[in-house]
């Protein structure tokens, strides 16, 4: 009669090693493709709101407006603060002028705007006082860009460096009667990834930030008095 076949105990075995190293082969292969996928998207997501903070800023600076004794422009390392027109009215505004600030707190660029109201003009409304930026912007700030840190350890520390009508470059440009010519917006931003290394200190590999710097003209003539 004909011998019945069947699999031995090291068949068994090594089929069940063989399955065991294809899975093991499969789960790392889908493990690292969704590890692409995340790192595209976060990516993605930094370069969209790279070019959102950029392009509000080009734009709210291209507004900002002179005044006949004052342009009332601030501005410090850690923060922009300015005079603009707003493209709309309503009922309760007293004013076309709105103020405009963009600063960095917890590592991350915020935008507040500040239209004159009935309720807050002019008895609260110091546009030239810092300490009045200081203490009203924040109470509708928006995040534009998180996971900001310094473009070296030199000469952009900071965010915010501005270009003098003498070519001098500083940080700080308190120049409401004659403001700058230029606004220099230097940061290196870090992925989720690189602050989740970092459990929330500060970045060490600097391989794994992104350095950007943005030129912005800024076309606010000297005050006119006249």
């Amino acid at each position: 009669h004909s011998r019945s076949t069947a699999f031995t105990l090291l068949e068994m075995l090594v089929a069940t090693a063989v399955f065991l190293l294809m899975i093991v082969m499969l789960l790392q292969l889908s493990s690292g493709l969704m590890s692409n996928a995340n790192r595209t998207d976060e990516n993605l997501k930094i370069d969209q709101d790279i070019r959102t903070l950029f392009d509000l800023m080009r734009r709210d600076l291209s507004q900002a407006r002179i005044g006949t004794n004052q342009n009332q422009f601030y501005g410090t390392s850690t923060q922009v603060s300015f005079v603009s027109s707003t493209s709309r009215l309503k009922t309760n505004y007293v004013s076309d002028q709105r103020l405009v600030t963009y600063y960095l707190e917890n590592n991350t660029i915020y935008r507040a705007v500040i239209e004159p109201t009935i309720t807050n003009y002019p008895t609260v409304w110091d546009p030239l006082n810092p300490g009045w930026w200081s203490k009203n912007v924040k109470t509708n700030a928006e995040a534009l860009l998180e996971g900001v840190y310094p473009y070296d350890t030199n000469d952009y520390q900071n965010p915010f460096m501005y270009v003098l009508r003498n070519g001098t470059v500083t940080n700080t440009a308190t120049a409401a009667t004659n403001p700058p010519s230029g606004l220099v917006v230097a940061v290196s931003v870090a992925g989720k990834r690189a602050i989740a290394r970092s459990g929330g200190g500060p970045i060490t590999d600097t391989t794994k930030l992104r350095q950007l710097k943005y030129d912005i003209e800024l076309n606010i003539p000297p005050a006119f008095n006249p």
